[in-house]
């Protein structure tokens, strides 16, 4: 008897992209909600930053990543703004506190960030994927095709989420 192998040579990029995407959000989620409310403004050292910053950074990154420069659109809403680059914008933890409010109301947000994430990968083809984005480029001296965002997106989340698994351990006492 022959069996198909589990990956198939014709699988569309963009479900690669979908499931790479859907297969880290929930293990990043339940980290995040494993932390107490009270600890998840806690910083591990002065200089670095909590797992509710990461959280948010994460979610708004992805959406600008995809909206503001894939799609052209602008959607971040004003309280998250501060999250779009925490190298350049570094927030008190009294703002932190206040743009996310309770820690559901991050993780909503990122999950409808997802969906429309998804939406965008639902509407192009494999060939779209290609494309260099002719809006809103970040860096005017990187012509980089729409896959490259997808792939930035996919490792920046990795490595946020990493963060975020580590902060949660330090709590705990794991470390």
């Amino acid at each position: 008897m022959q069996y198909d192998p589990i990956m198939h040579g014709d699988m569309s990029e963009r479900y690669l992209f979908k499931w790479q995407l859907d297969y880290t959000m929930e293990p990043i989620t339940d980290d995040f909600r494993a932390i107490p409310d009270d600890r998840i403004f806690w910083r591990p050292t002065r200089n670095t930053w909590s797992a509710g910053q990461l959280f948010a950074h994460m979610a708004v990154t992805e959406r600008k990543h995809i909206g503001c420069i894939l799609q052209g659109v602008d959607d971040i809403p004003k309280q998250f703004r501060i999250f779009i680059s925490l190298n350049h914008c570094h927030p008190t933890d009294e703002e932190v506190c206040q743009a996310i409010g309770l820690k559901e109301n991050i993780i909503r947000y990122w999950q409808e960030v997802r969906r429309l994430t998804f939406a965008y990968l639902d509407g192009i083809t494999d060939q779209d994927l290609q494309k260099i984005p002719e809006k809103k480029r970040l860096d005017p001296n990187r012509r980089d095709p729409v896959r490259e965002w997808f792939i930035m997106t996919i490792k920046h989340q990795n490595m946020s989420g990493g963060e975020i698994h580590l902060i949660r351990r330090m709590i705990e006492g794991g470390i």
